[in-house]
């Protein structure tokens, strides 16, 4: 489950909205998609059965979550267990990879890039959002967004902080979630967000390199 992204004007559930916040304008259905850190499989499954794009594959290092994806969409999706940092797919592969709310966990993060870089097609997209603390000082996560804009040479980079919209979707399912640790988490990262202690940036490359 990622936090969301609250859109009034979006009939879709603010967990959709977050994908579709990524790919505003874009027409994806002459693209191949992967989703690193694909979870249990919503975000997939949304993008090529509900959207429409020529193919998609997930990538966990969960078992349990690529058992669960398997189960539930294995019979259009490709879901594979794999490492973030050692992505086991040919160069210039796909023309979008997805990184929703998981590269802050990684423990190379510019290794991570380097195979995004790698699997990525020229003129192909990072489209990412992650969490990003408000104190730049001691937080890995700031150190993050720094090499993502170290490649600038590879990548044209669009940041947009969408803190207030992913705050707006915390506070919806803190109030109205059925389950008790969704409402648990969604009311913690409302106060993060709220106390600003955290904010919530996407980004959009572009491979130019």
């Amino acid at each position: 489950m990622n936090h969301g992204y609250y859109d009034p004007d979006n009939g879709y559930s603010n967990q959709e909205n977050l994908y579709f916040h990524l790919i505003k304008d874009l027409d994806i259905s002459r693209m191949h998609i992967l989703d690193v850190g694909s979870g249990r499989g919503g975000g997939l499954n949304l993008l090529y059965n509900k959207i429409g794009c020529l193919s998609a594959t997930g990538v966990d290092i969960s078992p349990d979550n690529i058992d669960f994806s398997n189960k539930s969409y294995g019979q259009s999706i490709k879901f594979v267990l794999g490492d973030a940092e050692s992505l086991d797919f040919d160069s210039s592969s796909f023309d979008i990879v997805f990184n929703i709310e998981s590269a802050h966990c990684y423990p190379n993060y510019k290794k991570f890039l380097e195979e995004v870089v790698r699997v990525l097609k020229p003129g192909g997209l990072f489209l990412s959002t992650d969490l990003v603390a408000k104190d730049s000082g001691h937080n890995k996560y700031y150190s993050n967004i720094l090499k993502i804009r170290e490649l600038s040479d590879i990548f044209e980079i669009k940041e947009t902080d969408i803190t207030q919209q992913v705050s707006d979707s915390c506070k919806i399912d803190s109030d109205f979630a059925e389950h008790w640790l969704i409402k648990k988490i969604a009311k913690n990262m409302y106060e993060e967000y709220n106390n600003n202690k955290t904010k919530h940036i996407s980004f959009y490359c572009r491979k130019v390199a």
